[in-house]
């Protein structure tokens, strides 16, 4: 499996030390950004959690994701593999790792690596603007 750059793993792991079960993070020009912890998973002696992270608009009164995306993080180790990605305005999306119901992860390689590339590409946008910066406001203003 193809995991996120270091760089981009951190900017994940800051949003969601920031963010701690759900935020939304306003960031204007840009469209808001939420994070949200959806769920643990132990995996053997690992402890994971499921993250999402999106960008939302609105289209005739529905919610669209542009894009989402679902990461399985491993806080401790310092690992994020890019699980789903979701864009509605394109009417795409790629389910490229599973966890079965016997606790085994399951990847379709061609698609994970490729999610991952985006992955890459779109945190480190995040990253350029400012979203660390203004969720960092938002932290102290919750305080």
């Amino acid at each position: 499996m193809k995991k996120l750059n270091q760089a981009n793993t951190s900017t994940l792991l800051k949003l969601l030390e920031i963010a701690g079960h759900h935020a939304k993070i306003e960031n204007p020009p840009y469209m808001p950004l939420s994070v949200e912890k959806l769920r643990h998973v132990q995996l053997g002696s690992i402890d994971w959690i499921i993250v999402a992270l999106g960008h939302y608009g609105e289209m005739n009164g529905d919610l669209m994701a542009d894009p989402t995306m679902e990461f399985l993080v491993d806080v401790a180790g310092q690992r994020a593999f890019p699980m789903y990605w979701k864009n509605d305005y394109a009417g795409r999306d790629t389910e490229a790792m599973w966890i079965d119901e016997s606790g085994c992860i399951n990847y379709r390689e061609k698609a994970q690596a490729d999610i991952t590339d985006f992955a890459n590409i779109w945190l480190k946008n995040i990253r350029e603007q400012g979203f660390i910066q203004a969720a960092n406001k938002l932290e102290i203003e919750s305080k």
